[in-house]
């Protein structure tokens, strides 16, 4: 049961930090605000009497503990929640605010949020990065320590003397710690690009050891020196990017494509049955991994394993194929990367970042045997975490639409009667338009009379044939 009282305050939550390793004490904050709705006349929550926020944090053995949350005496309607987990799993927090208006309205506002918290992982060691020769390439080693398994990485390797500093590349990709160290590729050609000055020194910002499953961090650095141990190739500031630098050098056993690639299409998150017509297509293959809850890793590897038996394939995905096909792109070699044609990666419904919908309400909606339950990377929070690591050439190989209920003017629209309480339109039902822009990629448009999925108001989005038509034609294969 959801109820709305009406009352002219809203409730704003976010987590204070994203590292959500057991061990490390956890904090949420929750703001009280004016609802948009109450209109420009409605009071402030300043003016909120006998405020006061609760939480309740239920553990992923069932575990339940009720916290009186801390508020903030130079803000009024500022609350802080700080707890420490005693064990790794989804933890599920929800958050109760309860006050009056100063004319006795009573206000009751409440939110949640899915918190995964990791088991300790890899630790980023405290001495110098270096940067080696690796044949004909180099490589960034940042000392880290844990168990050998595959991570994702990210750094920024700047330069600088006493005159200032300066960004000179990025860097981030799937890696593993082992012996004491990850290992980073670096194309010498972004430093024969940068014309590095005799005096400058190398040195890290933003590193960081991520959890591949969720994108949270399992540690990161602000700083690093960094100690050159390579020859500097020749100055060449206006020598062109080439896919290599971006990407780094294609596998041998990744050969160049030949006849028989497939435009592969893809579903979503606990699809009951693969949704696109596929009389819409021509030289095609349906990936079905049906009523399954995955993350954007395992999604993307499962989507690696089924195109193999091809010697390329381009994708069409409806709603969270479009992230994995993304990652895919991002973090592995496949015969995505062979696929020739106008479109690699095209997408409708895709809520690249998050929806409403994949948190603590996905996990009620399971308990009535509804969905999968939640996934933390379809969540805000997780999609962000994921985005920060899709560079822009990734971006680049992906076209993706999105579409919204038909907006009448004389009737309330919506997809979903119970989902539009969650999500500000326009939406889908299950993605808000805002939430389906990728940054950097390409804008097919946004459309009208078209809903997520079958059951919903209006038609289902992937039943458009007229784009699937044009999707078929322009894909890549």
């Amino acid at each position: 049961l959801w109820v709305d009282n009406g009352a002219p305050v809203g409730l704003y939550s976010h987590l204070e930090d994203v590292r959500l390793v057991l061990g490390r004490e956890l904090g949420l904050r929750a703001w009280a605000y004016p609802a948009p709705a109450a209109g420009p006349g409605a009071p402030s929550p300043l003016g909120l009497l006998e405020v006061t926020a609760r939480a309740l944090i239920q553990g992923p053995d069932g575990s339940r503990r009720r916290v009186v949350m801390t508020a903030d005496p130079a803000r009024p309607g500022v609350f802080r929640l700080r707890w420490r987990p005693a064990t790794a799993g989804t933890h599920v927090v929800r958050l109760e605010l309860q006050g009056r208006t100063g004319d006795g309205q009573p206000v009751l506002r409440t939110s949640s949020h899915v918190v995964p918290v990791l088991a300790p992982g890899p630790a980023l060691g405290r001495g110098s990065a270096r940067v080696e020769a690796d044949g004909e390439r180099m490589q960034l080693v940042v000392p880290a320590a844990g168990a050998d398994r595959p991570v994702l990485a990210a750094a920024e390797l700047w330069a600088g003397d006493g005159a200032g500093e300066r960004p000179l590349v990025w860097l981030g990709g799937m890696t593993d710690v082992a012996a004491g160290a990850l290992r980073l590729g670096l194309d010498p050609r972004w430093l024969a690009r940068a014309g590095l000055g005799g005096d400058e020194q190398l040195f890290l910002r933003r590193v960081r050891i991520q959890d591949p499953g969720t994108a949270i961090p399992y540690d990161r650095r602000g700083r690093m020196p960094v100690e050159l141990r390579a020859s500097l190739p020749p100055a060449a500031e206006s020598a062109p990017v080439v896919d290599e630098m971006l990407t780094g050098p294609r596998p041998e056993a990744l050969r160049p494509a030949v006849a028989g690639g497939v435009l592969m299409l893809v579903h979503g998150y606990c699809a009951g049955s693969p949704p696109w017509p596929e009389e819409d297509f021509t030289d095609y293959a349906v990936f079905s991994d049906l009523d399954q809850n995955r993350s954007h890793d395992e999604f993307a590897r499962l989507i690696m394993d089924f195109g193999s038996a091809w010697p390329s394939f381009g994708i069409v995905a409806h709603s969270q194929g479009g992230p994995a096909a993304v990652h895919l792109r991002t973090y592995y070699w496949s015969g995505l990367d062979l696929a020739e044609g106008p479109r690699r990666i095209q997408s409708v419904g895709s809520p690249y970042q998050g929806t409403n919908l994949a948190g603590d309400l996905a996990d009620i909606g399971l308990r009535l045997g509804i969905g999968c339950g939640s996934n933390f990377d379809l969540t805000y929070t997780g999609a962000a975490l994921w985005l920060a690591g899709i560079p822009d050439w990734a971006r680049a190989d992906t076209w993706y639409a999105t579409t919204s209920f038909t907006d009448r003017w004389w009737a309330y629209d919506y997809c979903s009667l119970l989902t539009d309480l969650f999500l500000s339109d326009p939406d889908d039902g299950v993605t808000e338009e805002w939430a389906g822009q990728l940054a950097g990629a390409n804008d097919l448009g946004h459309t009208t009379g078209w809903c997520h999925t079958t059951g919903m108001r209006d038609p289902a989005q992937y039943l458009d044939h007229v784009r699937n038509q044009e999707m078929n034609a322009l894909g890549a294969r």
